[in-house]
């Protein structure tokens, strides 16, 4: 339908590595959020160092704030107003 859609990556554990990662062209714009990741960051930066090589993106949108370990092409996007986006 000519629509471009940016794939929001998400995994659990290691073991979802295998397939989370499945049908996202290599070298593509992606999405992760790191809502809700606060206490869990050690399992969330697992999986985006692992988005890192398997995918390879241009650039990550990511909702929420990053965590200063997330390194690439990462483009914030604040969950609510109070972190900088005008309502």
């Amino acid at each position: 339908m000519g629509k471009n859609v940016v794939p929001t990556i998400s995994w659990s554990d290691e073991r979802s590595f295998e397939f989370c990662f499945e049908g996202v062209e290599q070298e593509s714009i992606v999405a992760v959020s790191t809502h809700g990741n606060r206490y869990a960051k050690d399992d969330f930066m697992k999986g985006y160092n692992e988005l890192l090589l398997k995918i390879k993106p241009c650039a990550i949108i990511c909702y929420g704030k990053p965590f200063p370990e997330m390194q690439g092409n990462v483009v914030a996007i604040p969950y609510n107003h109070r972190e900088g986006c005008e309502v």
